[in-house]
């Protein structure tokens, strides 16, 4: 990415001296950040699906999604929708960083309706959520990870290369609790693209329509 920087804390931030660009070029992906990336985890099913596909516990989830000091958001223009960047750098310093693709995604964001009164709305919202939630199962593997019956769940999640797809298993747990028979394995259960939101992502919005709407309008 551009921007270096990166606390060894985890919490969700813009990279260093970079706050004013985010504010007035992506006011919407700054509002997502500083104001509905902390509330997302009273969602207890979005929690609960990464504190078992991290190994993490509840209050460093919540520290990490409160707005603060560790892994950077960035934007960057990448193949990707999103990218934990040590996944593919291996540099020490990006062990902290997430970039979110600009044209795809960001772009889309910031046009896309943000009502959260509207199902469309609410969507779209805990699509970007869900994009932070699936890069951040990546980060969570890497420092810390799960134990026991957790990790052979991940390695139905292997990709060609035999790695586990942590952000897939992530988008599977998501929405396991409305597909319970869906077969445990790459791409099944998702979140979709940005346009193209997947029938389960909207289904889970349509069901939790209330709840979702209460908490992105919480400040």
């Amino acid at each position: 990415g551009a921007y270096g920087g990166g606390g060894s804390s985890p919490t969700f931030q813009f990279p260093k001296g970079t706050e004013e660009y985010y504010k007035k070029n992506y006011p919407a992906f700054y509002n997502l950040v500083k104001n509905i990336l902390p509330n997302v985890l009273k969602d207890s099913n979005f929690l609960k699906a990464l504190m078992e596909v991290t190994g993490m516990s509840k209050e460093t989830l919540e520290k990490a999604f409160t707005y603060g000091e560790g892994p950077t958001l960035q934007a960057n223009d990448i193949w990707a929708n999103g990218l934990y960047d040590y996944s593919i750098s291996f540099a020490k310093e990006d062990l902290n960083s997430i970039s979110i693709d600009i044209t795809k995604v960001l772009n889309w964001y910031e046009k896309a309706n943000k009502d959260p009164n509207t199902i469309q709305g609410v969507a779209n919202i805990f699509y970007m959520t869900a994009l932070v939630g699936h890069e951040s199962a990546h980060w969570g593997n890497q420092i810390k990870g799960p134990i026991g019956d957790n990790v052979s769940f991940l390695r139905k999640f292997n990709n060609t290369a035999g790695e586990p797809e942590h952000g897939e298993a992530f988008e599977f747990k998501l929405f396991n609790t409305l597909y319970p028979k869906a077969t445990v394995s790459n791409g099944i259960l998702h979140i979709g693209q940005p346009n193209n939101l997947s029938k389960y992502l909207n289904n889970y919005v349509s069901k939790n329509f209330q709840m979702l709407s209460n908490i992105f309008q919480s400040k």
